[in-house]
């Protein structure tokens, strides 16, 4: 399997093969499939058949269902990652007010929770409506690897510069989407991916590895 249709580091970095959801991927597609035997093993195999699932969500012809699975994407995330009500620290309620004097009293617990929740859910539609748009002309590895370190970020340390690792009590918005910026974060890595791939293939030549 080519590295640019599943590259290795998503079984290496994530384990992605022994998810729960990657699992239950290959189980529907027994099922769909009417399977005689098992599901293959093969970790690649099974997270390809767990993109190829999100592929055919986002692919769907009939404009109404492929909008109806984006909703239903869209609505699992939020229920996963956007941050509940009950765990919006105390102190930023305090603080968002002390920096907003002019409208202190707009500004109850109820308004700013709800502008916080809003901003989160905005901010992460519009990495999920471009990276299932016609726009997005990227391998589907690369948008499962993007979309899972974007939904990890928090805000940016500008002396660090570089963002900080997103809690349960971040009330930051999720990331900027820049189109340029993943363009070249995607070269960057397919660079870097086609040389691990060259050499996996290399000791697979000589070492008969079971990896291959």
């Amino acid at each position: 399997m080519k590295f640019e249709q599943n590259p290795l580091f998503l079984k290496k970095k994530y384990d992605l093969h022994a998810t729960p959801e990657v699992i239950s991927a290959a189980k529907r597609t027994e099922k769909r499939q009417k399977m005689e035997t098992p599901f293959p093993q093969n970790p690649e195999i099974r997270i390809q058949n767990y993109l190829d699932r999100f592929q055919e969500l986002l692919n769907r012809e009939n404009s109404e269902d492929r909008e109806r699975g984006i909703k239903a994407l869209k609505k699992i995330l939020h229920k996963k990652f956007v941050i509940k009500p009950a765990e919006i620290p105390k102190s930023w309620f305090e603080w968002r007010r002390r920096i907003g004097q002019d409208d202190r009293e707009q500004l109850t617990d109820e308004t700013l929770t709800q502008a916080v929740i809003t901003d989160q859910e905005s901010s992460m539609d519009r990495w999920v409506n471009y990276l299932s748009s016609e726009h997005a002309t990227y391998p589907g590895w690369f948008k499962y690897w993007l979309m899972r370190n974007v939904l990890s970020m928090g805000d940016y340390d500008k002396q660090q510069r570089r963002f900080n690792k997103r809690s349960k009590g971040t009330v930051y918005a999720f990331p900027e989407l820049d189109h340029k910026a993943v363009k070249l974060v995607f070269e960057s890595l397919g660079k870097k991916m086609s040389k691990e791939y060259l050499e996996i293939e290399r000791l697979c030549c000589t070492t008969q590895s079971p990896v291959c």
